[in-house]
């Protein structure tokens, strides 16, 4: 733990360094609503069931599928820019699948397919066109759609991508008990891993404010990985993400191979 604290501390100078002494270096108290947005996120997404038909090459969406604007029912601190829509096209190649989002003016028809969507040329990233409220919530929120929002109808090869978002002490025993009881396929966390996981300190996400940029902290999980301490610096002009840095706090891994 001091090295950890330790390694903290050079992070904090080190943006403080870079980005003048009017850095706030304090959190948000609260949760920031983390526990109420990831359970309505998961809740949304956890009756979903795979279109059979992306499974084929190039598929067309047929009606009925998930929308990913109901992100924004969720994710209550974020907003589409004005005049656009959140859309998707599936990707599948024979060794997974997973949705392509991009944002398109609300008077433009969707691509009907992926290769339509590469026809059309460069497309900028989605998140340009997602607008978070200027606070604190809205920053973790911002973090947490980025992280997360692409983790739907995925198919084989695409389930690494499972990171998710903890909020709290309670998360990471909720995870433990998940892998020890069978809940959670793979191999069990060693006495040592779950020991090391109830010790991370600061488990809950945390925001800090400048002037110029939000710096969001949480703690993420993946069964491929393990717990990690993910940093997210915002740009509060026009919300890009400066810049993304992972710390490795307990390493476990399922033993999952797909």
């Amino acid at each position: 733990m001091r090295m950890y604290r330790l390694l903290v501390a050079v992070a904090v100078s080190a943006v403080i360094s870079a980005y003048g002494s009017d850095f706030v270096a304090h959190s948000e108290p609260s949760d920031l609503g983390c526990q109420k947005t990831i359970s309505a996120l998961t809740e949304m997404r956890s009756n979903l069931t795979f279109p059979p038909y992306f499974s084929e090459r190039n598929p067309q969406k047929r009606g009925g599928e998930f929308d990913p604007n109901r992100y924004f029912q969720a994710f209550t601190h974020l907003k589409m820019r004005d005049g656009f829509t959140l859309d998707y096209v599936y990707h599948q190649d024979g060794m997974g699948g997973y949705p392509l989002l991009y944002a398109r003016p609300v008077n433009q028809a969707p691509y009907a397919d992926e290769a339509a969507y590469r026809a059309a040329g460069e497309h900028p990233n989605y998140l340009e066109f997602v607008v978070p409220q200027d606070t604190a919530e809205g920053y973790f929120e911002y973090a947490a759609l980025a992280m997360m929002a692409n983790q739907f109808y995925l198919d084989w090869h695409a389930h690494y991508n499972d990171w998710a978002v903890v909020c709290g002490i309670d998360d990471i025993e909720q995870i433990i008990q998940s892998i020890a009881n069978g809940a959670s396929v793979g191999r069990p966390m060693s006495p040592r891993q779950q020991q090391e996981s109830r010790a991370i300190e600061d488990p809950a996400p945390a925001v800090a404010l400048n002037d110029e940029t939000a710096t969001v902290t949480t703690l993420v999980f993946t069964k491929w990985g393990g717990f990690y301490r993910r940093t997210l610096m915002i740009d509060r002009q026009d919300y890009s993400i400066r810049d993304e840095q992972d710390l490795p706090l307990v390493e476990y891994d399922c033993g999952i191979a797909f």
